[in-house]
């Protein structure tokens, strides 16, 4: 499924070695997310379950911690949707330094 079905794409947030992020509203029930696309390229939907990110983040419940709303798989792009903060701990970090 096309990512843009079911999310609005609104802007770029912010772009690392491992992919970029965007903000985005879900059509559902109008919440912003951010959805990381992952720049590795992926032939399956094994292949996306496999990944040391997925397997993680599908594990990790802590209050301290946003967790992962899903994740979608569109042709050869893997797409992590998360609930949308305003900052993240790298940010908060160089703030203090």
């Amino acid at each position: 499924m096309d990512i843009n079905e079911k999310y609005t794409i609104i802007k770029k947030i912010d772009e690392g070695a491992f992919g970029n992020v965007l903000l985005a509203t879900s059509k559902e029930d109008g919440c912003k997310v951010a959805i990381k696309q992952i720049k590795e390229k992926v032939s399956s939907w094994n292949d996306c379950l496999n990944m040391r990110e997925v397997k993680s983040l599908r594990k990790m419940k802590h209050k301290n911690i946003i967790k992962l709303r899903e994740a979608r798989k569109h042709k050869d792009t893997l797409y992590l949707i998360f609930d949308y903060a305003e900052t993240n701990l790298f940010k908060l970090y160089m703030d203090f330094k």
